[in-house]
């Protein structure tokens, strides 16, 4: 069962009428990705966008599945980066695990094998689809790890890299596994020139039920990455001027490395499988508005 957030975007850069659907944090659930595949199938996307956290860690068992079941895909362009679980091997589940990076990246490699499937394997990846351009930002994982997410270490390594960040005609959509440097106190607090529209994950909506966010200023989560209890900014959408943010509420609440089977069977029967449908159209000034949730059976 999937929640669909549907978004309209307009802005001046846009040409023609696009549609986009948007998820993060599949951790190798093959039932869920099998589910959001076919609804972006149904209702006839444009673009498939994945931010992030495709597989729960990088040595899964279930990791040649999800390959397959994208390599099926032929019609339909998917754009994916890479998120802090796609780089690791863990020890132990939930508050007890221990993740271990290892750069083994042969699943991203063979789904970029595909004509119409692109992996941002590089930050300096830049991949045209009619009238946008789609990039990436991928911190290493130390960012993660050692840093634990810090606001002051990402923007750092955020402005090296917009330094190098060509100016482009055309609107620009980033896929960035965590926006948990950029969302300072739930507030995007500057807009970046030459990024139209940020795609994020990473946090799965803090594991909190739709009706307690509802009731949530600061859009504080139970649980956040890094076991963060109470953090702000979990779940949501922002724009500054001519640069939106939207945070995908996860397709998969917990995936095998989050917890043990009962915990994790229980929250994602409880919590719906989150997916964003994004339609663009030309317009003279730069608007993202949510203009209706919905649940796909």
């Amino acid at each position: 069962m999937l929640r669909v957030r549907n978004y309209n975007l307009t802005s001046s850069l846009i040409d023609e009428e696009i549609s986009i659907l948007n998820l993060a944090d599949v951790h190798s659930d093959i039932p869920n990705l099998i589910d959001a595949i076919n609804y972006a199938i149904i209702i006839k996307v444009d673009a498939i966008t994945i931010a992030g956290d495709l597989f729960d860690s990088a040595d899964n068992s279930h990791n040649e599945e999800v390959v397959k079941v994208l390599k099926r895909v032929k019609d339909i362009p998917i754009y994916i980066s890479i998120g802090n679980h796609d780089l690791v091997s863990f020890t132990g589940v939930g508050l007890f695990s221990k993740a271990t990076e290892i750069k083994d990246l042969k699943y991203f490699e063979s789904l970029n094998e595909e004509d119409n499937i692109h992996v941002f394997f590089s930050n300096d990846d830049v991949f045209s689809f009619k009238s946008i351009e789609f990039i990436s930002f991928t911190p290493d994982y130390k960012w993660y790890s050692d840093y634990n997410e810090s606001t002051d270490e990402f923007k750092r390594i955020f402005n090296e890299y917009l330094k190098n960040n060509l100016p482009s005609s055309k609107f620009r959509i980033m896929l960035m596994h965590s926006c948990n440097g950029l969302i300072e106190n739930n507030i995007l607090p500057y807009s970046i020139d030459g990024i139209n529209l940020v795609l994020s994950g990473h946090n799965h909506a803090g594991v909190m039920p739709d009706f307690l966010q509802k009731m949530s200023k600061k859009h504080r989560g139970l649980i956040g990455p890094y076991n963060k209890f109470f953090m702000t900014s979990c779940y949501g959408y922002w724009t500054k001027e001519k640069t939106s943010v939207i945070l995908n509420n996860g397709l998969t609440k917990m995936g095998e490395s989050h917890g043990g089977n009962f915990i994790r069977k229980t929250i994602n029967k409880t919590l719906k499988s989150d997916v964003d449908v994004i339609s663009f159209s030309k317009g003279d000034e730069h608007s993202l508005k949510l203009v209706s949730k919905s649940v796909h059976k």
